[in-house]
């Protein structure tokens, strides 16, 4: 138990400078993957200025696709970005939202970046707030209280 707990903190700081992005297109699969990894760069950098202006990337960001690449998925895959600082994570969540006020980026979504745990804890949450409302609660959602998922009014 001590070490799935110990696993798990691991985890979390090793994410904590991780920021998900939903949403980018994919390029097309005509071009090479050196091609689509630039792409994917000058894009995120773009979103990224976009959401904060005031943020300046570095040329050390990491950036690539999650998971494989499938033709018949009308989806676009998630993209990682490595951030030099968890601060610059915080700071891009906080002004997300002017992203839906530009039109290029009106459905990129972003996020921090999850453990199984927090993912499955956050479903238990969202189950229960689906239950509690289905019994008849009004006014009910969920927000973070010190990076915890948690049920108001």
């Amino acid at each position: 138990m001590l070490e799935e707990i110990v696993n798990e903190i691991t985890e979390r700081q090793k994410r904590k400078q991780n920021l998900i992005i939903f949403g980018v297109p994919e390029q097309p699969s005509t071009l090479t993957a050196t091609q689509r990894s630039d792409n994917d760069n000058s894009t995120v950098d773009n979103i990224l200025k976009s959401a904060y202006p005031d943020f300046s990337p570095s040329n050390n960001l990491v950036v690539h696709r999650l998971g494989r690449s499938d033709a018949s998925s009308t989806r676009p895959r998630p993209i990682k970005v490595r951030l030099n600082d968890e601060s610059d994570v915080y700071k891009l969540l906080r002004n997300a939202k002017s992203l839906k006020n530009n039109n290029n980026y009106k459905n990129i979504s972003l996020a921090t970046d999850r453990t199984p745990k927090q993912i499955a804890f956050y479903n238990k949450v969202k189950q229960e707030l689906n239950d509690r409302t289905a019994n008849g609660e009004q006014n009910l959602r969920i927000r973070y209280v010190n990076g915890i998922p948690t049920i108001l009014n």
